[in-house]
């Protein structure tokens, strides 16, 4: 039996593999339900490719584009990735910028499946939103850099699915080690099951995390080619 969801990262700042080039950025692949979500593209087209091809992904195959938010270690490849698509595909987007495909997603609206659905865009300065993806009997929720704060995107994330058991948190959350046994208390209130705390989560921030959840959830270090399957 196929696994309800495969996540995969493609670019990540961190590498166990020669093959499999860091990058300062984040990309991950989504799949669910027969359709390929590709969560954030990268800085670099070389990189996402490269990557790619390395862990036998075919990016042409892609269903939908999902940009957490618009700086450049997350939407650099876009254009790139678009011509090599050479179709139309949607690109689900926090705010306008004139892209092809381009869909400004509300709060809930679905994203190519009944299952996965964005937050709707967050914050005042950067806006941002996050991809939540219903899984058994919970959800899986994809952050970018978790900008608005990991617990305005998961307060928000329960209220458009309905659902407020989180199987997994995965992406970046913009944290130090200041900052991490707060955002762990928070996993911890939200019962989340499975946290990969990527990209610009800085090192001893994850490993406070690790620590303070050794009890409650699987904590797992980030890296290109982590796959996780969950269902």
């Amino acid at each position: 039996m196929s696994p309800t969801l495969r996540a995969t990262m493609i670019v990540e700042n961190r590498s166990r593999d020669p093959r499999l080039a860091s990058s300062w950025g984040l990309s991950m692949l989504i799949e669910v339900e027969g359709k390929r979500i590709l969560f954030d593209v990268g800085p670099d087209f070389s990189t996402l490719i490269g990557n790619a091809q390395a862990l036998g992904l075919d990016l042409k195959s892609v269903d939908a584009v999902f940009i957490s938010h618009w700086h450049g270690d997350h939407a650099g490849a876009l254009q790139q990735l678009l011509d090599y698509v050479g179709r139309e595909i949607p690109v689900y987007v926090p705010s306008p910028r004139g892209v092809r495909g381009e869909v400004v997603a509300r709060a809930g609206e679905k994203v190519v499946t009944d299952s996965a659905m964005s937050t709707g865009p967050m914050g005042f300065g950067i806006r941002e939103h996050s991809l939540v993806v219903r899984v058994g009997e919970g959800i899986a929720v994809f952050v970018g850099c978790s900008h608005p704060g990991i617990d305005e995107i998961l307060e928000r994330a329960v209220r458009v699915s309905g659902c407020d058991r989180v199987e997994l948190v995965m992406g970046g959350l913009h944290i130090g080690g200041f900052e991490a046994s707060y955002v762990a208390n928070t996993f911890r209130a939200y019962g989340v099951r499975t946290v990969v705390p990527a990209h610009c989560t800085s090192d001893d921030a994850i490993e406070i995390i690790k620590r303070e959840l050794a009890n409650t959830s699987r904590v797992l270090e980030p890296f290109v080619g982590l796959r996780i399957e969950i269902g």
